[in-house]
């Protein structure tokens, strides 16, 4: 850990000094630094994380672009009470996202992100609705009266794809749970009722569509059910799946946990496992021939994002942000004197917290603040971060 710690320290010193030697050089009459090609461009920002690559944009207007270009592909942290895009490994923030009549009050909740739409639900009408904050296109979705104890949402494709159906559980009645499910086109929600595993302690997290199937994420004890709705059966039944080893069990039944699944791009199914304060992290991958979460110490060049209503791995493209969990959570340090909040980030390498740009690091969460209403999402173009028009566009669900 103490190597990790200091081999960051080193990078960040080492960006430190190169960025300023090509500010310097740039602002010369020396060399057209504007005319380098776009590709060695980008091979100088994988070396680059923090204030460093916010400071490279301003050498010229041509490195403005590619470093936009780059910040694209990453997921950011949309918050939605202050209408601002984060992007943790450049520290930069997009503000003032201009987003247009789609209920956006403190009591309104992001339930999943995905494809780059927001599923939502709206109060007071208490409904549910699809929103694009890049577009401002809405989908109203059919009421239901379930709402206010349905959890666990998940959209299998873009809402504007015919394939895409709607999924979202109820286990707050009795010994019952209700699996509730809306197709692209249907007026109805088609509401199923089960009788709930006696051993079953349903948890607040999440659920995820992956390889066909809904796989609701977790109980408190880490198991999973899972509901195949492409079963020949008319009604098929829940599997409710003894995922979890002893070793994991042992360590949710003494803490506060919470947890977050996700597909990785070799197409595991991935949990991360985090106690309320952030202390205990643990990810792990579901080993589909036993059928149990098996522990992951090195993520290799692969970051994980988490938050519950979404939660992404990506394959980060600059050095030394990878292996690590990237979290909705931000910490106040003093830059110049002034109050800063950056976000922070879990490295399974130190087993720490850090924020790029600063030497501290935290071993749990305290003191840290998670703004309300956010989620990472993953910008797919230019135009959506520059797309400010004020009208919200309605399509028919």
């Amino acid at each position: 850990m103490a190597a990790e710690e200091s081999k960051m320290g080193e990078l960040l010193s080492h960006c430190h000094e190169s960025i300023e030697k090509i500010k310097s050089i740039g602002s010369s009459e020396e060399g057209p630094w504007k005319d380098l090609p776009e590709e060695l461009v980008h091979n100088i920002l994988t070396h680059l994380v923090g204030r460093d690559f916010i400071a490279l944009q301003s050498v010229c207007k041509s490195w403005k672009s590619s470093t936009m270009s780059c910040a694209i592909l990453s997921p950011c942290l949309l918050v939605m009470s202050s209408n601002r895009l984060h992007y943790p490994i450049s520290n930069s923030t997009i503000a003032n996202m201009n987003i247009y009549d789609c209920g956006n009050t403190p009591s309104s909740i992001i339930r999943c992100s995905n494809y780059n739409w927001l599923l939502m639900r709206i109060d007071p009408k208490n409904s549910l609705i699809f929103f694009n904050p890049f577009t401002n296109v809405k989908i109203e979705l059919p009421t239901i009266h379930l709402i206010s104890s349905l959890s666990c949402f998940s959209f299998s494709a873009p809402p504007t794809s015919p394939d895409c159906t709607v999924f979202c559980i109820c286990t707050d009645i009795c010994d019952k749970i209700y699996f509730c499910i809306l197709r692209r086109f249907e007026s109805e929600w088609n509401i199923l009722e089960y009788d709930r595993d006696a051993d079953f302690i349903a948890s607040s997290s999440t659920s995820l569509f992956y390889q066909g199937r809904y796989y609701y994420s977790l109980s408190k004890q880490g198991d999973l059910v899972i509901y195949d709705m492409d079963d020949e059966d008319e009604q098929p039944q829940p599997r409710w799946i003894k995922s979890s080893t002893s070793f994991l069990r042992n360590r949710l039944s003494t803490k506060r946990c919470q947890s977050f699944m996700t597909e990785s791009d070799e197409g595991e199914l991935l949990a991360v496992f985090m106690s309320c304060d952030g202390q205990w992290v643990q990810v792990c991958k579901l080993d589909e021939s036993r059928m149990i979460w098996v522990p992951v110490h090195d993520l290799g060049s692969n970051s994980i994002f988490i938050s519950n209503p979404a939660t992404f791995v990506e394959t980060t493209k600059i050095k030394g942000t990878e292996n690590k969990i990237y979290v909705p959570w931000f910490r106040g340090t003093n830059v110049n004197n002034k109050k800063n909040k950056v976000p922070l980030f879990y490295s399974l390498a130190t087993r720490k917290y850090h924020s790029f740009g600063a030497s501290a690091s935290y071993s749990s969460l305290y003191e840290s603040t998670r703004p309300a209403s956010n989620t990472w999402i993953k910008p797919i173009s230019h135009y959506h971060l520059t797309c400010t028009t004020n009208l919200s566009y309605k399509f028919t669900w």
